[in-house]
């Protein structure tokens, strides 16, 4: 979905670069170069390989906006979402499980069944809309701050010692 997202993206944003920030399967790879070819795409489309945690964040850290879709989902919550929230990064996500319960200052939801086009107008939007980006990278941190352990274990002790 992120590369058929790709042309509609690099022809408002010409610079644009898709980047698998971490480890991606030789197939997987190999299926997402040959759809980027297809689409002429190719040369906007990186791949990180392994990082390690210091080298990851610094490339979550420098993304414009992050993308995290899932077509599925077994109930759980992403640790690459809270760790986007948390740096401010603008994010997309899939209206689904979990993610349907963020706020919609802190993330963008997609619909699972979103197309290539529509995945690529919500990108194009944000990506040319500082004031959106921005907006989301303030509503992101405040919901990260106030989920985050240190509050939990605060309501925790409130509760236990008051």
């Amino acid at each position: 979905l992120l590369v058929a997202a790709l042309p509609s993206v690099i022809s408002a944003v010409p610079g644009a670069v898709l980047r698998f920030v971490g480890e991606v399967e030789d197939h997987h790879r190999r299926d997402l170069l040959a759809q980027a070819v297809d689409l002429g795409v190719e040369q906007h489309v990186e791949f990180t390989d392994h990082l390690d945690d210091e080298a990851f964040f610094q490339a979550q850290r420098s993304a414009a906006v992050a993308v995290q879709l899932r077509a599925v989902t077994n109930a759980e919550s992403s640790a690459a979402v809270a760790e986007l929230l948390t740096l401010g990064v603008p994010t997309v996500v899939t209206g689904l499980g979990a993610m349907t319960e963020l706020p919609d200052d802190a993330v963008v939801k997609i619909d699972v069944a979103a197309s290539g086009f529509e995945l690529g107008e919500v990108l194009v939007s944000l990506l040319t809309d500082d004031t959106r980006r921005a907006t989301l990278t303030e509503g992101a941190q405040a919901y990260a701050r106030a989920n985050s352990f240190a509050q939990a274990a605060a309501v925790l002790a409130k509760l236990l010692f008051s």
